[in-house]
């Protein structure tokens, strides 16, 4: 039975997201944001471009630690020690 759960255990790890790195996800949106902030005085234009990419990268990555946390519980060893 043991080697049933390394084997399943194996193969669930094939299949999981990589870890979410939420210290990435803060650098890009800080990046994104000082990025707006620097070019804004030569083309305005910027901190519009700025907020739409922040509020996009907000959904990306809500989307990502949702999927993340959904697909590790239903594929995750122990429920199939459960089971």
């Amino acid at each position: 039975m043991r080697d049933f759960i390394s084997f399943l255990s194996f193969f669930c790890s094939l299949y999981e997201n990589p870890p979410f790195d939420i210290a990435r996800c803060y650098g890009e949106a800080a990046a994104t944001f000082m990025i707006g902030v620097f070019y804004s005085a030569a083309i305005p234009l910027v901190n519009l471009l700025a907020i739409v990419g922040g509020i996009f990268s907000y959904w990306v990555h809500k989307v990502m630690l949702f999927s993340y946390w959904v697909f590790n519980w239903v594929f995750s060893v122990s429920f199939v020690e459960k089971v």
